[in-house]
């Protein structure tokens, strides 16, 4: 009987655990996103600060329009990128390489306090250039990738993809 009550009392604690990790990944991409929001309509008023976002609409456009595309050629590999991208539903591309160099890094400051080291995926380093990739676990999918953050702070570029990037089709690519 003591076995039986450990096994449910451990069972708990790991569904409790379980759901307690999940719910904190939901609460870290919101506030990321979030914050990510605030320090581009912080910044977003200097006239070297350039924003371009593209919701729902525009990237379902784009999405169609690369689809019609893809459908006329032969290639398999424009095949898994459309596939990979299929579930993106937004991007925001900021460039800020041109401000002035203690505005640069105020911007970078602030960003490199919101992107958590936890969620790199990949750091590349050439030179004096450092690109590093962010995201989250899409626990619905395997081998995918949300809320993709792509920072180049020496060059003043930010990337962000809002929804689900599929690795697994652009690893087929590199074969």
């Amino acid at each position: 009987m003591k076995k039986i009550i450990t096994s449910i009392i451990l069972c708990g604690l790991l569904v409790c655990t379980s759901v307690s990790c999940k719910n904190r990944q939901e609460s870290d991409e919101v506030s990321q996103d979030r914050q990510l929001a605030e320090l581009v309509n912080d910044f977003r008023g200097n006239e070297e600060f350039r924003v371009v976002n593209l919701g729902g609409l525009a990237t379902s456009i784009l999405k169609g329009t690369a689809g019609i595309a893809g459908k006329y050629s032969d290639d398999p590999q424009v095949t898994n990128v459309l596939k990979s991208i299929n579930d993106v539903q937004g991007l925001n591309v900021v460039t800020y390489g041109d401000c002035e160099d203690s505005l640069k890094a105020a911007f970078n400051a602030r960003l490199s306090g919101i992107l958590n080291d936890d969620n790199l995926v990949m750091e590349a380093k050439d030179g004096e250039d450092v690109v590093k990739i962010y995201g989250f676990e899409d626990k619905s999918k395997d081998g995918a990738l949300k809320d993709i953050v792509i920072s180049v702070p020496s060059e003043g570029v930010l990337l962000c993809i809002k929804g689900s990037v599929d690795f697994n089709k652009l690893v087929e690519l590199a074969k």
